[in-house]
């Protein structure tokens, strides 16, 4: 069970929330005339003070699939400041806990249009093409791959985009290294696998896109399934993710869907 006293920063899975998560839920039509480069990401595609709103209940579930713990918090991300380049999100969490709402101080952080982090500096290679198939068809893609070394961890992230369709970017499999030993720390890929759908999103019909995540390491793995919006800053409609330990064992259940947002 959480203690409260220990609520006094971002927990990781909300920091993952805001820039991980859903780092997928990318631009499917050009709504603004942003730069090529910032429209491929869900959040660097909007103009500083767009925000967002996420509520997500996770479960705890025992050996037996029973639930032993609920808890439900809330993420607000505001996007503070944007570049060609990276762009700062400020991230606010809330959490219920016993009938009280507790507040955790608001944090920024910076990210890469890749995925990587804006305060290390990424060493950026392009690679041959590649296609990608979605629902039976073949996308070309450029594909680019950028890679840091910040705190003892190489993370390479390569990124398969198309110029031609949107979503821009139709896969991502971003893998973590210990940089002294080269040891594998984790690995996560996203991909695009529904296209040119539409669903009501807060009483409205947008455009969306489905999107499926599986997360790797050493204490297990996190498959998400998500539904993206381009009309949404962050990107996420809802997602639900099921996150298994090493000997496969579902431990926990998450649910997450958009409140409310606002675009500048």
């Amino acid at each position: 069970m959480l203690n409260p006293r220990q609520f006094v920063a971002i927990p990781t899975w909300l920091r993952c929330a805001a820039i991980c998560s859903v780092v997928m839920c990318v631009v499917m039509d050009s709504v603004d005339a942003a730069p090529f480069g910032r429209r491929i990401h869900h959040w660097g595609r909007f103009r500083p003070g767009s925000w967002s709103v996420v509520r997500q209940g996770i479960e705890t579930v025992d050996d037996r699939g029973e639930v032993v713990d609920k808890s439900t918090s809330e993420l607000r991300t505001e996007l503070a400041a944007a570049s060609d380049d990276d762009f700062v999100l400020r991230v606010q969490s809330s959490l219920e806990f016993a009938g009280r709402k507790l507040e955790s101080p608001p944090q920024e952080l910076r990210q890469g249009l890749l995925g990587e982090r804006g305060d290390a500096a990424a060493a950026v290679v392009e690679l041959p093409e590649e296609d990608v198939v979605i629902q039976g068809r073949a996308y070309r893609c450029q594909v680019t791959q950028s890679e840091t070394n910040v705190d003892g961890r190489r993370q390479v992230v390569k990124s398969w985009i198309s110029a031609d369709v949107s979503p821009y970017l139709l896969r991502k499999v971003t893998t973590t290294y210990d940089s002294a030993s080269s040891l594998v720390l984790g690995e996560s890929v996203s991909e695009v696998v529904s296209l040119a759908s539409r669903q009501r999103v807060l009483a409205r019909t947008r455009p969306v896109a489905e999107v499926r995540t599986i997360q790797r390491h050493p204490r297990g793995q996190t498959m998400s399934h998500a539904v993206c919006c381009p009309e949404i800053p962050g990107g996420v409609v809802s997602q639900t993710s099921q996150e298994f330990d090493a000997q496969g064992q579902l431990v926990r259940r998450t649910r997450m869907e958009l409140v409310d947002f606002e675009t500048k």
